[in-house]
């Protein structure tokens, strides 16, 4: 009789079942990977699993009635892989059987099927060994791969593009991180996590897919940017964005919306799973287009983006926009891919200072300077850059010594020997809408539409009252050209002070002017729209007139904040304070009050940047003018707005007081100040961006 065997009466009782806690899974041939459909014993509501073996990756789940187990392994090996625990509510009386799966030796190898798995009971504790699995990785951003729209006709992680989502997809990602050869494609899919980089991560999530059909969707869009040949559609680099769901679950509801101009449409994909997107900017959209972000949504709040386009800053002007400043040794800039730049030979390079040079291969002779040092472009470029993801390319196109009215537009607008018609032409060149006359560039329209003007000029009008006088209306008449051909955005500089008092007083008569023409300036007659002042009169300078290469960098700093402010509407300032007011107090009639727009550093201020006049001091032209100046006590802070200044003259008015803030003729301009941003003037608190050199204007009760 079995020892088992209990006999009483004429009945036989046996023993209770033996309960079945673990179990193990070995293979009876070599594998390397395989995923198993197990039926799930009663009571079992749950798996833990761990490896038996040394470098073997293992993932299981319950799902309904079925048990899925999948691994991967370094090697291919026979015997003990795994160890199933089984969490139970109650006793389990058997072992769970294989219904189906598949079984890897190697990626190139055939399914050797369900028949090469044994499973059965184990007693043994089967601590995991020490040594997971290693993998190398794939850094996929140094060598970025051309995606296909072809890739979303397979769901993300369908590596072996059979069409399906299986073990061995996740072993020929770890035999291609072993012995490379990639194609676009098993790269493009070997990178489930999205983060451009396959490595363990990629294949853990790879596996985990397999066992966990309830994984919930998550997105992801490739690539992070196109450029604008990609969005040329008469280029042959066709702009595709791939989106793919990371998960198993389908998407709730997936939708996408680009930036106004571009279009973007559907081509091709699996419902709930992928979708390939052909973007697009028609020429007829590319005036004043600016880059932007195509926003992508799975419809349960998982957003992604990718960014379309560069940053084109057209740089005009005159000297100081093209560069005087020195030293040029000691600011180098990095050479930058993504920092990029169309000269007057019109070929594509990485951007450089001097930004324009005289060498033979230039075309536009218009806009030559001997004398180019270094200028805001390079920096402004890297800034632009650094602090909003989109390439930055420049189109220098500045003039020393040129008059306004030397801007004009001619006939067509597009003259290459006018100052206009070639920065003009190039940035038709730049957007695709005109040829480029190199021949045998990769890309001959490489940085796209015009975003924004840096306009710096106005040194040249200053010399005479005639010219002063025109200012505005010359200025507008180049500004409203631009406007017509690009639509873009101006950003330009008031202009920075002079060594001589004469040149400085005729400087400030046209600063003032450029003060009055900024959009929301409240001078309705002289304010333009779309034409935002940064200020310089606070820079040092490296002669009589031109900025150092130090304030040039300061300025770019200034350009660059604007430009996020004005043209890609980031919530920075790039603005600073503003003239709201000059009060005088009734009470105290020594006492004037500067009102401005923003709360103000507390520091102590220069006198000497500030001019009371006792009533109206006439024009700069008039023998009396600056004559009747009355003397200033103190100028601070005020005591209980920060948002005012606070003038405390040392004599009582007779009439209606004048006040004109502007830098003082005399700043040094030697070597040891070349560094030296001046203190004493009136300056945000926050961001230290200084109020703007004004008047002389009336101090109203």
């Amino acid at each position: 009789m079995a020892p088992w065997l209990l006999v009483v009466g004429c009945s036989t009782v046996l023993p209770p079942a033996p309960t079945v806690t673990a179990v193990e899974v070995a293979a009876l041939a070599p594998v390397a990977a395989a995923e198993l459909v197990l039926e799930r014993p009663a009571n079992v509501v749950g798996v833990n699993v761990a490896p038996l073996r040394d470098e073997v990756l293992v993932r299981a789940s319950v799902d309904g009635n079925l048990i899925r187990v999948a691994w991967l392994a370094a090697s291919a090996a026979s015997g003990l892989q795994l160890r199933l625990e089984l969490v139970a509510t109650g006793p389990v009386s058997s072992v769970p059987d294989v219904l189906h799966g598949a079984a890897f030796a190697s990626a190139s190898g055939a399914d050797q099927g369900a028949t090469v798995v044994s499973v059965r009971a184990t007693d043994a504790a089967g601590a995991a060994p020490t040594a997971p699995l290693g993998a190398s990785s794939r850094d996929l951003t140094s060598s970025p791969l051309t995606l296909l729209g072809s890739f979303a006709a397979r769901p993300l992680g369908d590596v072996d593009e059979d069409g399906l989502l299986g073990v061995r997809d996740a072993l020929l990602a770890l035999e291609r991180l072993a012995g490379g050869g990639w194609s676009d494609a098993e790269a493009y899919h070997a990178d489930v996590t999205g983060d451009d980089l396959i490595d363990g991560g990629d294949l853990a999530l790879l596996v985990e897919r397999l066992v966990d059909l309830d994984l919930p969707a998550r997105l992801q869009v490739k690539p992070t940017a196109l450029s604008f040949a990609q969005l040329d559609p008469d280029h042959p680099d066709v702009g595709v964005v791939l989106i793919g769901n990371q998960g198993r679950r389908p998407f709730p509801a997936l939708t996408w919306q680009p930036p106004t101009g571009v279009v973007a449409s559907a081509a091709g994909g699996i419902p709930g799973q992928s979708q390939a997107l052909a973007l697009e900017l028609p020429r007829a959209a590319r005036k004043g287009w600016r880059p932007g972000r195509l926003t992508v949504s799975d419809g349960a709040g998982d957003l992604g983006s990718v960014r379309l386009g560069h940053l084109v800053v057209l740089v005009l002007g005159q000297s100081n926009a093209s560069g005087r400043g020195q030293p040029v040794c000691c600011w180098p800039e990095t050479s930058n891919p993504f920092v990029r730049m169309l000269g007057n030979d019109y070929v594509w390079k990485n951007a450089s200072e001097p930004l324009d040079t005289n060498e033979p291969s230039q075309r536009d002779y218009i806009s030559e300077d001997m004398l180019f040092k270094y200028s805001l472009g390079t920096r402004l470029g890297h800034l632009l850059w650094t602090h909003t993801g989109f390439p930055a390319y420049l189109i220098p196109g500045a003039k020393f010594a040129s008059r306004v009215a030397e801007w004009w537009p001619g006939a067509t607008g597009l003259e290459q020997n006018t100052l206009f018609g070639s920065a003009n032409f190039r940035a038709q060149v730049s957007a695709g809408l005109a040829t480029n006359p190199v021949v045998g560039q990769a890309v001959p329209s490489e940085g796209g539409p015009v975003s924004v003007i840096v306009w710096y000029q106005g040194e040249s009008d200053g010399g005479t009252a005639s010219l002063r006088d025109a200012y505005v209306g010359s200025t507008n008449t180049v500004m409203d050209a631009y406007d017509a051909e690009l639509g873009v955005p101006i950003v330009y500089v008031q202009l920075a002070s002079h060594y001589a008092a004469q040149n400085n007083l005729e400087q400030h008569v046209i600063a003032e002017w450029q003060r009055r023409m900024e959009t929301g300036s409240g001078y309705g007659e002289e304010a333009r729209p779309n034409f935002h002042m940064v200020v310089a009169f606070d820079l040092p300078r490296s002669d009589e007139i031109h900025l150092s290469a130090f304030g040039q960098r300061v300025l770019a700093e200034r350009v660059e904040l604007a430009v996020r402010e004005h043209v890609l509407d980031e919530p920075v300032d790039g603005t600073g304070p503003r003239l709201v007011a000059l009060r005088r107090a009734v009470l105290t009639p020594r006492v004037i009050d500067i009102e401005t727009t923003r709360v103000l550093a507390d520091h102590a201020l220069t006198t000497s940047y500030f001019r009371v006049f006792d009533g109206d001091p006439g024009r700069i032209d008039d023998a009396g003018y600056g004559t009747n100046v009355l003397p200033i006590a103190s100028v601070a802070r005020h005591p209980s707005d920060p948002t005012s200044v606070r003038i405390t003259l040392a004599a009582t008015p007779a009439g209606i007081p004048f006040v004109r803030y502007m830098a003082p003729p005399a700043l040094p301009y030697e070597p040891t100040a070349w560094e030296t941003v001046a203190a004493g003037v009136v300056r945000a608190a926050e961001g230290g961006l200084p109020l703007p050199a004004f008047g002389p204007l009336a101090a109203v009760d």
